[in-house]
């Protein structure tokens, strides 16, 4: 009997995609942002901020859930952008991660990018 890889399309399976250009660094998520890969996403923005990244966009299309660590961590990156007097922007907010902002009170915290019309609030 042998071991299969889990699907890229699972929700459990976690993965950071990081694109940078320029300035501009862009980690996508996939899956669960919890407290175990929490600490993966926070190193990866040190990494980046360290290369430069001046704007750093956390595209959560496909965050699947986010806890207590996971927004954190967020609020983390977007301090540590604000301080390096950059910018740190959510895209593509799923739902389920709007209605977690909302109720935590965190709604006006992040900033958002939207292709159509510059930046707007979570």
């Amino acid at each position: 009997m042998g071991c299969s890889k889990p699907a890229l399309h699972d929700p459990k399976v976690f993965g950071l995609n990081e694109q940078m250009s320029g300035s501009h660094a862009t980690v996508e998520i996939r899956g669960e942002l919890d407290a175990y890969n929490a600490p993966k996403l926070e190193q990866l923005a040190s990494s980046l901020y360290a290369q430069g990244a001046e704007t750093l966009t956390l595209d959560v299309a496909h965050t699947t859930f986010v806890d207590s660590s996971g927004l954190r961590t967020m609020l983390t990156m977007r301090d540590r952008a604000e301080h390096r007097n950059g910018t740190f922007l959510l895209a593509q907010v799923p739902e389920v991660l709007k209605r977690l902002l909302e109720i935590t009170g965190l709604t006006e915290a992040f900033a958002t990018a939207d292709d159509a019309s510059g930046h707007e609030r979570a």
